[in-house]
């Protein structure tokens, strides 16, 4: 993906392991950026088997896998925090397979089903109030199919998921494109109170197919 690039993007590399990792800060030198990824050699987890534990302890690798989704939430809302003080808006592409947004137990013969609605749309407000618009990029494949979870998240920041082939690079390249082009609309809004209350936005165009993507709305947050 990098070898196809344009010059002049500032690119930035994370990777979340068992931490989150700034593992390149934003530049344009796509040298500098390729080494650092050939370098990388990825984080092992400290179950010792990404995203699974022995069969021999069901209830842990089902609590493992619960606190990766918060863990992944609580990622996001660090590299909103990381990236707020750079002007402009920022593009995440996030390459990874669905994250749900709701964890199903089971014990004792029973199922209950915890959700993470609220972790999920607070971690994208900071990305929003950061000016970060999130491109979900499902590496799985062309039998991948579209993720509710991964939509979601992505249409809070204005956003699209990427999906359905097997050439990584090009989705990658295809979220890029995506964030080139857009309209930059600015408001004052009246009697503004900065109380952390949410407000909705609606965006509405004369022209016949089209379609608009924005954030649906923003916090009046004093911060």
């Amino acid at each position: 993906m990098l070898g196809r690039l344009p010059p002049g993007d500032r690119i930035a590399i994370f990777a979340l392991g068992d931490n989150l990792h700034l593992l390149r800060d934003f530049s344009a030198d796509y040298a500098s950026l390729w080494a650092t990824v050939e370098k990388y050699e990825g984080e092992q987890p400290l179950n010792g088997v990404p995203g699974r534990l022995s069969p021999s302890f069901p209830a842990a690798a089902a609590f493992d896998r619960r606190n990766r989704i918060l863990d992944t939430l609580r990622a996001l809302t660090q590299i909103a925090q990381l990236t707020k003080s750079y002007p402009g808006q920022k593009s995440l592409l996030w390459v990874t397979t669905p994250v749900p947004t709701q964890f199903a137990a089971h014990a004792n013969g029973g199922a209950s089903l915890e959700l993470f609605h609220k972790e999920a749309a607070e971690a994208m407000r900071e990305l929003g109030a950061a000016n970060v618009v999130l491109y979900p990029v499902d590496p799985g494949g062309v039998l991948t199919m579209r993720s509710d979870s991964m939509t979601e998240m992505a249409e809070q920041t204005g956003g699209k998921e990427f999906y359905g082939s097997n050439d990584v690079g090009a989705l990658v390249r295809g979220a890029m494109d995506d964030a080139r082009e857009g309209y930059l609309l600015t408001f004052v809004p009246k009697d503004y109170l900065e109380d952390g209350s949410f407000h909705n936005l609606r965006l509405t165009t004369w022209r016949k197919h089209v379609e608009l993507r924005y954030r649906p709305g923003y916090v009046a947050d004093p911060h």
